[in-house]
């Protein structure tokens, strides 16, 4: 490998574990590595250098669209400085891609979530608005250069094809970190301690509550099941959605909902180990171009899964292809509450989809970061 190359800045300006795994790969493969986020990963190795910048703000769209301008703006200005490094550059911010075109730096992209598409799938722009046409001819003219695009899924894969090359684009799929998350027996679990859920079925929502995330139909679906107080739900999550919740709460009574702040790192592996069941959340267009990472943390803890989402995203066909749970439009509330208390009453399915998600989970594990070091040095 050439010695100009030793050099490697990874950047994702909302970087969570995965990003820190990443991370702890190139460094551990002999390369001199830098992290540019807007926080440092906890698990990230104390030897790997972090460039701070502006962390990404989802509290509202002004302050997303902000952090998102100011973060790319400090990213080129990094990457601007440091020319002798290679790029490894994940879609966020969404124009972070195509920081390459204003550079001279060898660059590899990672593709979590599709810009502009994002925006045409949640119906925000149509497909030949001005800033969608001309968004997709510089994915084009970005992607072209790229020495790997990495996406996590076949699906997604796909929908690249229209910016480059598909034998170009290299799918490693998302992680959870199976050395934290697991499952718990429930005595031992304090989250049910502390919350009174013993002995409750619990049906989990925990994560983003973001405009593509339909978390309030979770709500919906509580209400229809009030009569049964063997079941439990918890929201555990902060986002634009928030208060929508919230208010669904109030209005409909459904004092079967527990809504609780994100839960500390400490704390985030017992509260997701606490779940029966876990619910993934999107709307039916965003469903087409995202996997939530939430996903993969359900099957490290062995947790069934309950999908809001359409039924031909990438969501459900990973569902299907593991035998996990089921899909259910974020439309069709009756269907799944009747699903969940059949669910309830039925140990024996329960204990057959858990021991499938942790059979998935062995296919999702830290070990992928590995594949981008390989198939980064192979273009050199």
């Amino acid at each position: 490998m050439p010695e100009n190359f030793r050099k490697i800045i990874v950047s994702d300006q909302a970087p969570f574990g995965l990003t820190g795994d990443i991370a702890n790969a190139f460094q551990n493969a002999g390369f001199e590595t830098t992290l540019t986020a807007g926080v440092r990963p906890a698990n990230m190795q104390s030897d790997i250098a972090w460039l701070k910048i502006t962390a990404y703000d989802k509290s509202s769209t002004l302050r997303r669209i902000f952090t998102w301008l100011k973060g790319a703006f400090e990213l080129f200005r990094i990457f601007k400085k440091h020319r002798d490094a290679e790029l490894f550059i994940i879609s966020n911010p969404p124009v972070a891609p195509l920081l390459p075109l204003l550079l001279k730096n060898r660059f590899s992209l990672l593709i979590w979530d599709i810009w502009p598409d994002a925006l045409v799938h949640t119906r925000t722009l149509g497909k030949k608005h001005p800033i969608v046409k001309i968004w997709s001819w510089f994915n084009r003219k970005s992607f072209k250069h790229a020495q790997r695009v990495f996406t996590i899924s076949p699906g997604l894969a796909d929908a690249l094809s229209c910016y480059v090359a598909r034998e170009k684009i290299s799918i490693v799929p998302l992680w959870a970190d199976t050395r934290r998350l697991r499952p718990l027996e429930k005595s031992q679990n304090r989250f049910l301690k502390t919350h009174h859920l013993e002995g409750k079925f619990v049906v989990m929502y925990s994560g983003n509550i973001g405009n593509t995330h339909p978390v309030e139909k979770l709500v919906d679906i509580a209400v229809a099941l009030k009569a049964f107080p063997q079941i439990a739900f918890v929201i555990a999550g902060e986002g634009a959605k928030r208060p929508v919740v919230e208010a669904r709460i109030r209005e409909c009574g459904a004092d079967n909902v527990l809504l609780l702040p994100y839960q500390s790192p400490e704390d985030f592996p017992q509260s997701l180990a606490a779940a029966d069941l876990c619910v993934i959340t999107l709307e039916e267009a965003a469903s087409q171009v995202s996997v939530p990472s939430k996903t993969y943390s359900s099957f490290a803890v062995g947790a069934p899964l309950l999908c809001l989402a359409g039924q031909d995203s990438e969501l459900a066909h990973l569902v299907r292809e593991h035998d996990v749970g089921k899909i259910f439009s974020p439309a069709d509330t009756d269907a799944a509450a009747q699903w969940i208390l059949a669910l309830c009453n039925d140990p024996a399915t329960r204990r057959q989809l858990s021991q499938n998600a942790l059979a998935a989970a062995q296919k999702f594990t830290p070990a992928n970061a590995e594949k981008f070091v390989e198939q980064v040095r192979a273009t050199f």
